[in-house]
């Protein structure tokens, strides 16, 4: 990460020097070089808008070589962090790592379990007392569950009792209880297996104190005269906060590709799988999150309208379907993500071809109703590029926090490039989601990132995740939160004297009462025009004068006493 400055405006020299490309510069520094520094942010402005944040940089080596496509991350409600990999070729094992809470980088060691064959697919997940399971395949050669345990409070796993011999699909979701605590570490395993047409569930429980395994009996949740289309995706499966768990998976029902929903209640066991789809029209691919109380979010790809779908469940009662999507677009078929809090608040994810990949996101304003915002472009169009990965976390922190994260690969004649992790944060004010500027992992461009993978930890913590294209190393990124501003407006003023008319504008904000502050940084329409440097207090004001007569708009960045900093918040100038 940027180094943070230790003092006042004449300190930010250090900055301006070592990361030139942000022109984090102001006060006599900027008067003294005004004509030099004009010229350099004016050449390299273009990149501006990508910024250096609060991401741990350099990213930390969680597994070094001969990774596969497969990463996945988790994090819980103290921001502690698991990371899972697969290794194919020459080591054929599944791998898992954790990161201890804090805001310093510590990793345990690398644990690893060998598989017969390659393995395909690794997912993990982590609850709030810290105890994680990972669990993988090496389907459809080795038809075999792996699986492994880390208490909370360690950082090493330790494999256990295998579940499963028929498996022979990669389609597979994992999920554990998040507050479970002091009783059991426990999970269920989805999977699909082809010969059979039929999707399967298996319990997982891990005692915290002896650390013996306990598997439930295999339980069919779809029928085999059914038809399994797609069967679960990674993310099919999603707890609340009662042990509850929910489920989707498409299949074919009277020749029609459906979404089936099904709950597991705590302490009851499976219920009755019931069709929350439309009968008219095929779908596949769809993904589940839940609240804390246990309302339910659906998104899904519409084959027949090329659209993407949600449905949610609330107090019991099923929303009509709500398209999220415009019409008359190019969805791809495998890129969606869905995020859902606590509280209940929801974005929804996915790729769209313009020709070229574009990602666009939707937030959900009413869950009863299943209402969405229209859909936001998150990214610019990105000439040239072939496909990308997405993800996408979101928390109650604040009035709600949200990240989405992309990479890129881009064919260039016979070659393909990756530039590295993108990710664009959100945060909302008063009801709406305003969205921070694009930022680059400096790390993942250097190692040309794809299979990006996020998690997000109500507190608005995060962890990033991505693969090498040029090692096959796993890289992670952690993310600690820091809150915004609050109380923004800013207003375009007139002054007439004499004939003459000046017109300014007046930046009012307030102290985040969530957030120590050490000051604020101040930017003007971007992040290549730096205001100054604001020490807190109950109100903050900056009147910028002699304006152009157009509204502008200012970025506000929070920095916290360590010298972590929140995102840019953007003010928009009125009338």
């Amino acid at each position: 990460m940027f180094p943070k400055a230790e003092g006042g405006l004449e300190k930010k020299i250090d900055i301006f020097l070592s990361d030139s490309l942000s022109c984090f510069i102001g006060g006599d520094f900027m008067k003294r070089f005004s004509f030099r520094a004009a010229l350099f942010c004016a050449a390299f402005s273009p990149f501006f808008g990508v910024q250096a944040s609060n991401w741990t940089d350099p990213a930390f080596n969680v597994h070094t070589g001969d990774a596969s496509g497969e990463v996945h991350v988790a994090i819980n409600t103290s921001g502690e962090a698991a990371v899972s990999s697969v290794s194919p070729d020459n080591e054929s094992t599944i791998n898992a790592r954790k990161r201890a809470a804090g805001r310093i980088d510590t990793w345990g060691a690398e644990s690893t379990i060998t598989t017969t064959s390659a393995p395909t697919r690794s997912l993990i997940d982590i609850n709030n007392s810290g105890d994680s399971i990972a669990v993988g395949l090496a389907a459809p050669t080795d038809k075999t569950i792996y699986a492994m345990y880390s208490k909370g409070g360690t950082t090493t796993f330790t494999p256990i009792s295998i579940a499963e011999l028929t498996i022979d699909t990669n389609e597979i979701a994992f999920a554990i209880d998040p507050n479970r605590q002091g009783v059991n570490a426990f999970g269920i395993v989805l999977w699909f297996e082809s010969a059979t047409t039929t999707v399967y569930a298996r319990t997982i429980s891990v005692d915290t104190g002896t650390g013996a395994t306990t598997w439930g009996a295999k339980v069919p949740l779809s029928t085999t005269a059914s038809g399994i289309q797609t069967g679960p995706e990674t993310r099919a499966i999603a707890f609340d906060c009662s042990g509850n768990a929910y489920t989707v998976w498409s299949e074919t029902s009277t020749g029609v590709e459906v979404v089936k929903y099904l709950k597991y209640t705590n302490g009851v066991g499976f219920g009755t799988p019931v069709i929350i789809s439309s009968a008219t029209g095929s779908v596949d691919k769809p993904v589940i999150d839940v609240t804390s109380s246990g309302n339910v979010v659906v998104i899904w790809h519409n084959i027949t309208t090329n659209g993407v779908e949600a449905r949610c469940l609330s107090s019991g009662v099923w929303s009509s379907i709500t398209q999220i999507s415009s019409t008359s677009v190019d969805i791809s078929t495998d890129k969606f993500r869905l995020g859902v809090t606590g509280a209940g608040l929801a974005v929804a994810v996915w790729e769209e071809k313009k020709p070229d990949p574009i990602v666009r996101a939707a937030f959900l304003t009413n869950l009863s109703a299943c209402t969405w915002t229209s859909p936001i472009f998150v990214s610019s169009e990105l000439t040239g590029a072939d496909k990308l990965d997405i993800d996408v976390g979101i928390s109650d922190a604040g009035e709600g926090t949200a990240i989405i994260a992309w990479d890129e690969e881009e064919k260039i004649g016979k070659a393909k490039i990756y530039p590295g992790v993108f990710t664009k944060f959100f945060h909302r004010v008063n009801g709406v989601w305003i969205a921070a500027e694009e930022t680059l992992l400096p790390s993942s461009q250097a190692n040309e990132a794809t299979a990006v993978v996020l998690a997000m930890s109500p507190e608005g913590d995060a962890i990033i995740g991505w693969k090498s294209k040029n090692t096959g190393s796993v890289f992670a990124n952690y993310f600690p939160h820091v809150f915004p501003a609050i109380g923004t407006s800013a207003k375009q003023k007139k002054d007439r004297f004499l004939g003459q008319t000046e017109i300014y504008n007046v930046l009012r904000w307030g102290n985040n009462p969530h957030e120590a502050v050490r000051y604020y940084k101040v930017y003007r329409n971007s992040l290549g025009d730096f205001v100054g440097t604001f020490n807190p207090g109950e109100f903050l004001k900056f009147v910028d004068h002699n304006r152009p007569n157009r509204l502008e708009s200012y970025l506000i960045i929070t920095v916290q006493p360590d010298g972590d900093e929140s995102f840019p918040l953007r003010v928009q100038v009125t009338k």
